[in-house]
């Protein structure tokens, strides 16, 4: 269900496969806008609960990283 499985092609006999076992959807912000005064405005992205954002680290990248 919505897990990963692979592994080498050249894994041939009795080797680990690694699974990664993880959620599907996405998590994370969308910067919407940049105001004049430099403040950032941005849409949250997949199931955040509102009231937490403030407790979390954001780390913004543009297109260079």
């Amino acid at each position: 269900m919505n897990n990963a499985y692979t592994s080498l092609p050249k894994n041939k006999g009795n080797r680990p496969i690694i699974m990664l076992d993880c959620h599907t959807d996405e998590v994370g912000f969308m910067v919407q806008a940049i105001t004049p005064k430099g403040l950032i405005k941005f849409l949250p992205l997949g199931g955040w609960i509102t009231n937490n954002i403030p407790a979390h680290m954001v780390k913004i990248k543009n297109s260079r990283g």
